[in-house]
This record gives structure tokens, sequence and C-alpha cells, in this order.
């Protein structure tokens, strides 16, 4: 993650939990970052979209989508298709971006209102994993739930008292 401030994760999590709304959005192997993402922040008591499926279900997804959002966008290897639409969308909005990727990050155009990217491997023809990106996504969220400790801990109680009455 040496690609990658600290100050970085910080202005991360901290848009992400000022967010009216939070989008997620990711394609193929980061759509499992994508819904780790969204459930931690749905524990933190955020609300949270998760973006998935055809054009007309993103159109449907983003259709509330204010100033004062955050989309959270994961784009691995190229630029996802809907990357541009998106964004241009949360432009005309006033809603911000945040992308995390690897070498692709920066070459996404148009470019993120925050980048957070690093390399997946050592050589850009080997084996690529999400070990990297997981790794930034859990410091964004220990760097969120650190900001609003007692709110972000009292949530998480309160989930693990809905969880038990619901068993």
């Amino acid at each position: 993650m040496s690609h990658v401030s600290e100050a970085q994760v910080l202005q991360a999590a901290g848009w992400l939990m000022a967010a009216r709304r939070i989008y997620v959005f990711g394609r193929g192997n980061a759509e499992a970052l994508s819904l780790l993402m969204a459930k931690r922040f749905l524990r933190y008591g955020r609300d949270v979209t998760l973006l998935s499926g055809d054009a007309r279900s993103l159109a449907e997804g983003v259709l509330g989508m204010a100033d004062g959002d955050v989309l959270l966008v994961y784009a691995f290897r190229r630029s996802p298709r809907a990357y541009p639409a998106l964004v241009d969308h949360c432009r005309a909005i006033s809603a911000r971006v945040i992308v995390i990727s690897d070498t692709t990050g920066p070459m996404l155009i148009p470019a993120p209102d925050l980048m957070l990217s690093s390399p997946r491997s050592m050589d850009a023809d080997s084996f690529q994993t999400l070990t990297v990106p997981m790794a930034i996504s859990n410091a964004i969220v220990i760097a969120a739930g650190a900001s609003e400790e007692m709110q972000t801990l009292q949530k998480l109680e309160t989930l693990g008292s809905l969880i038990k009455r619901f068993e």
C-alpha cells in the first residue's frame, strides 16, 4: 500500500462517513469488494446502495442519487463500461467519486475526485489478486469507524442485539 497515503485513506473515510448515501459499484472480481464495503458501512448505520446489473438497473439504482452522496468504484484491469456515465452523473448532481484501483486507476476518464490506486502485483504479467485493494478497503473501514468511534460502536452493539433477536 505504499502507493496510497494515510491522508488519502482518511479523506476517503471522511467522505464516506459524511455522505448522505453511499453508492458502491464494481464489476467482475471487484463485486466481492463492493459487497464487503456495502456491508461494512451498513453496519456503521450508513445508507448504502450496492449498484449492479445491466444499464437499466444501474440507471434505476442511481435515480435517487443527490448532492452529498458518494460513489465508491472498484476498477481493475480496465475501466468498467458504465464508469464514464456514472461519473458524469455524479458531476451533474455534485456527488463525489472515490475510486479504488490498480495501475488502471490513473488512466480512468473522467478522473474521480479521489483516487486510491496501487499495483496488485510486482509484475504486470503475473497473477492479480484482491489482496491489495482489500487492504486499502479495510484501512478505509477502520479509519471510518475510528472517526466516529462512539457512534459506530453503538451501531455495532445495536446490530449485535438485533441479530440475537432475529436468530
